[in-house]
């Protein structure tokens, strides 16, 4: 009895020094900016590079594996519709002009080529829901695939006519998480049923199971980011899609002094 004691009191004792240790360690700060990365009604390079400037970072991650370096002539071309850039790369295009001291690196994984993986993701999504669209579903699978698609079509709606500031708001990037949930506890389920081809549905399968674990990669090389990085207030740029994971799992952390902030 006496050992479980003193094994308790070490263990107690140890946790109250490491959360001393994180409240006297100095406080980073992240913003996390979840974004639809082409241009909608209300959502624009320029609004978001408004709110770069209003929020005021020391350090900006984006969506990429690579640090981000300004192209001469990209909004130019952009508005000569000779290329399609994302809204973050002409809103970074813009900021960096200004404040070129202020860094700007990447954590996400490596793609070959990330045109052509989002590009792949879409197909596959598609080619899937049209088999799935195409099934004999029993009514109680029906019902359950159509609260699906209301969801996300609501979804969907939201980030293509809300503004940044209302995408931002836990009740709109919170569905993104009710949806995620869906896939793999309703709809990869119906699929099985009724989903007769095989490589779709693995294809599927394999496609939202990478989704997961890239999330898992950002969140991990966010923390290593801001680790280097104490006492800085950074700003993530990232899909909106992904933002409800960010949040949830840096919030978990305990190995640094973190403050997660809400947009301006």
């Amino acid at each position: 009895m006496k050992r479980i004691l003193i094994s308790i009191c070490v263990i107690l004792f140890s946790t109250n020094l490491s959360v001393f240790a994180q409240q006297n360690e100095i406080q980073t700060e992240l913003l996390i900016i979840g974004i639809n990365h082409n241009r909608t009604k209300k959502i624009n390079y320029k609004k978001l590079y408004q709110l770069l400037e209003v929020n005021k970072p020391n350090l900006i991650l984006w969506e990429q594996s690579e640090g981000f370096e300004r192209e001469i002539g990209l909004r130019t071309a952009y508005r000569l519709k000779i290329v399609s850039p994302t809204t973050e790369q002409l809103a970074l295009q813009l900021f960096n002009k200004k404040n070129r001291l202020i860094p700007i690196l990447g954590f996400d994984t490596s793609f070959y080529s990330k045109k052509k993986y989002l590009n792949e993701t879409v197909r596959i999504s598609d080619v899937f829901f049209t088999k799935l669209d195409q099934s004999k579903l029993n009514k109680e699978d029906s019902l359950k695939y159509r609260v699906y698609v209301d969801l996300h079509n609501n979804y969907i709606d939201d980030i293509y006519n809300k503004s940044l500031e209302e995408i931002n708001l836990p009740i709109i990037y919170r569905k993104a998480k009710e949806i995620k949930e869906m896939e793999f506890n309703v709809i990869i389920p119906i699929a099985k049923k009724c989903v007769t081809d095989s490589i779709v549905l693995n294809d599927y399968i394999s496609d939202r199971n990478f989704g997961k674990a890239r999330n898992g990669y950002m969140v991990q090389k966010i923390l290593e980011i801001a680790s280097a990085q104490k006492g800085k207030r950074i700003i993530v740029l990232t899909g909106l899609n992904h933002k409800y994971f960010l949040i949830e799992e840096l919030s978990k952390q305990t190995k640094m002094n973190l403050k997660l902030l809400n947009l301006q």
